[in-house]
């Protein structure tokens, strides 16, 4: 799972000044000039947590040890080293070869400010795009100061991450995973981050102010700032492919009306069945507390079982208890897997084994379908036996990429990444909360003995926001 949260607001603030640059597209962080009378910049951001909080809340993000947090933020600068040191404005050059630090934000709320411009031009007429309201250099809120003026100085600061910048046109990417952690578990007080040089860079003196730039969230590209949170908990359910001699993993899915569900007491509380495993002579084979059942999404829970190679029964069940949604209890549920010989997984022999190709049809989404933000789709990826009509195969290996395009340009969205795999199908979902209204681009490929094969565009669909939709 994929999700991508947006700022809610940012700005850049300037040394000494009381400019707010609240609306401005482009946060230009430099740094420089004579000693003792250095200049610098730094950006301010805040995220909201809610969404976050409520996928942990409901269990769709279940366990955080599997979860990253990245802040991803597009370079502005062009990326060609030839113009390393290309003079954009007089007395400024292109920095390279920099670290930039992200910082915690204390002490309060900040105001985003309606700022454009860096300075109120000398004009009978007012500048409608300067403003020095909301946060700036003295002030984090109209009339109310920062407890010291650019929020910090010295090294009194909460570094949370660093980046280098070698060239200094790479994008931004800190990982900040400990940090949002606390922030959905209650550790931490979200007042938002900042971006700055590191302090001997701000404190260096230079005959020329030395910039970066990164877009903020006010953009009219594609490239708006954000955070990535991956929960890497692909579903591999073995249920139909349980091994002897090999780790397996075994699912219970809890829906009500066919809707994913958290078990839950009778307070609420969401709560984990109990499972017991037995032999097909009915002796108890394994057997797993709540405490060892991992619920690995929204009404999803596993347990991890192994048989060994000297199995010889027909089959295990598996029986999970202690099922209930809220004041109504569940009976009990058996199900059955069969082990399969180790030596169907483990091949040795002289046969190398030829990589399997497949036909692939999506299912959840239509061609060039407008679908609404906000809608969540399940979309089952059909892997097509070769010369036959309706014969499928749920296998391991298939992986979805989502982009869009720009000219020429491939711009992920979703890199590559494996699909689910229950007994029934192979799966992913398809959240559009996040996604930015444009038109995106499926494709879809396949790991096989050695052998990756991309088949390229499966599917185009347009994600339309509520407004559009409305005028339809």
């Amino acid at each position: 799972m994929k999700i991508r949260t947006y700022f809610d607001k940012d700005t850049l603030i300037v040394k000494n000044t009381l400019t707010n640059l609240g609306k401005n597209p482009v946060a230009e962080l430099y740094h420089g000039g004579a000693t003792g009378d250095t200049q610098y910049t730094r950006f301010l951001f805040h995220f909201s947590e809610a969404d976050l909080v409520t996928k942990y809340t409901n269990g769709e993000i279940g366990d955080l040890s599997k979860v990253t947090h990245t802040l991803k933020m597009r370079n502005t600068i062009h990326g060609d080293t030839s113009l390393e040191n290309f003079g954009k404005f007089v007395n400024k050059k292109r920095n390279s070869s920099f670290d930039l630090i992200c910082f915690r934000i204390t002490g309060g709320t900040w105001d985003e400010g309606v700022g454009f411009d860096y300075n109120d031009t000398t004009s009978p007429i007012p500048n409608s795009a300067f403003s020095t309201l909301g946060a700036n250099w003295i002030s984090k809120r109209n009339g109310i100061d920062w407890a010291q003026p650019g929020f910090y100085t010295g090294t009194t600061t909460t570094q949370i991450s660093k980046q280098t910048f070698d060239v200094g046109s790479e994008d931004l990417s800190m990982d900040i995973t400990s940090e949002v952690n606390d922030i959905i578990t209650g550790g931490t007080t979200n007042y938002g981050y900042g971006i700055a040089y590191e302090r001997d860079d701000e404190l260096q003196s230079t005959s020329e102010l030395l910039y970066t730039a990164l877009f903020t969230r006010h953009t009219q590209t594609f490239f708006e700032p954000y955070i990535e949170t991956v929960y890497n908990n692909t579903i591999k359910d073995d249920r139909e492919q349980f091994f002897k001699n090999k780790t397996n993993k075994l699912y219970l899915y809890a829906n009500l009306k066919g809707s994913p569900t958290n078990l839950t007491n009778s307070g609420g509380v969401k709560i984990k069945p109990a499972c017991n495993v037995y032999n097909a002579a009915g002796t108890l084979f394994s057997a797993f507390t709540p405490s060892q059942v991992v619920q690995e999404s929204k009404g999803v829970y596993s347990i991890t079982l192994s048989a060994s190679s000297t199995y010889t029964g027909a089959y295990l069940t598996d029986t999970w208890t202690g099922m209930t949604f809220g004041d109504i209890s569940v009976p009990n549920k058996s199900l059955k897997t069969f082990p399969i010989v180790a030596t169907d997984y483990y091949n040795v022999g002289d046969d190398d084994m030829l990589p399997k190709q497949y036909g692939f049809s999506v299912v959840g989404v239509r061609q060039s379908e407008k679908i609404k933000r906000g809608d969540k789709r399940k979309v089952r990826v059909s892997a097509r036996v070769p010369y036959t009509v309706d014969q499928s195969e749920i296998v391991d290996g298939i992986h979805y990429r989502l982009y869009i395009k720009q000219g020429n340009n491939q711009i992920n969205v979703i890199d590559w990444t494996e699909c689910n795999r229950s007994p029934k199908h192979n799966y992913f979902i398809l959240d559009t909360s996040w996604m930015i209204p444009e038109m995106y681009y499926l494709d879809i490929k396949v790991n096989s003995n050695q052998e990756v094969r991309n088949y390229g565009e499966n599917l185009r669909f347009e994600i339309v926001s509520n407004a559009e939709e409305n005028t339809k």
